[in-house]
């Protein structure tokens, strides 16, 4: 829930090494947690540059989530912000 927060710290990770993918997901939620939709498309188009055989299902596939229905809004959002099935 400290989306403001997540913003920031993974933004810092991402300018100190491109090369930090893992960032890109929580940076992509949490402004769409925000309303910051277009911000969000921003990132993930940006990923898409570095990562284009990324897919939300295989996040799933390969990100250890707590529950199917954390797994299902979390993956439901990164959708919406135009990361690809």
């Amino acid at each position: 829930g400290q989306y403001e927060n997540a913003i920031e710290q993974c933004k810092r990770g991402i300018n100190i090494n491109l090369n930090l993918y893992g960032l890109y997901f929580p940076l992509i939620y949490s402004c769409m947690q925000l309303g910051r939709t277009e911000e969000a498309q921003r990132y993930a188009h940006a990923y898409l540059k570095i990562a284009p055989a990324f897919s939300a299902n295989l996040l799933r596939s390969i990100e250890p989530f707590k529950s199917e229905k954390r797994a299902d809004r979390y993956v439901k959002i990164l959708r919406k912000a135009g990361l690809p099935d």
